[in-house]
């Protein structure tokens, strides 16, 4: 606990960080998605490279079937990754349309656990469901509305999240 006293601090400073990244996030929303778009572009592409050394390796292994598709299907990925990431606006809407049916098929899942249990909260269950069946519709539908709330949440998150930092620091210099 001592050490945690010592360097109280640093929390603080990484609570202010997430404070201050949740503001930005918040206040410009297009950016911050677009952001995020480029982001998931990288992630496709190092998953395409990721596939294509799995299919070498299997090659190398004396699995030709399986190599040949691994390969195929990692050089399509990274060029999918790279038409993205050279398109932003591209990107953004693969993005969005990717957190929509993602929120439905976790809404699905939700209303799907929660018929199938006989639990006394079930009702939570459907309701957040039913509310992620919502947010996926609307995302896919009105995609302003959809950069908008998924940016929302994220900064909320940051700002919660470096608040508790920024609380525990402080309970930290108590010591």
């Amino acid at each position: 606990m001592k050490f945690l006293s010592k360097y109280w601090f640093i929390g603080l400073l990484v609570g202010l960080l997430f404070i201050f990244l949740g503001l930005y996030i918040f206040i410009n929303p297009l950016i911050s998605f677009a952001s995020m778009a480029l982001l998931n572009s990288c992630l496709i592409i190092f998953r395409g490279i990721n596939q294509s050394y799995y299919g070498y390796v299997s090659f190398k292994d004396n699995n030709k079937d399986k190599a040949t598709w691994n390969i195929f299907i990692g050089i399509l990925t990274i060029i999918l990754g790279g038409m993205l990431l050279f398109d932003t606006a591209y990107g953004m809407d693969i993005l969005l349309l990717y957190i929509g049916f993602y929120a439905i098929y976790k809404g699905l899942e939700q209303v799907i656990l929660a018929l199938s249990n006989n639990q006394k909260l079930r009702f939570l269950l459907i309701f957040g469901g039913l509310f992620n069946i919502i947010f996926g519709v609307i995302a896919i539908l009105f995609p302003p509305i959809g950069v908008l709330t998924a940016t929302t949440a994220i900064s909320l998150t940051l700002f919660f999240i470096g608040t508790a930092e920024i609380i525990t620091s402080f309970r930290n210099l108590k010591g």
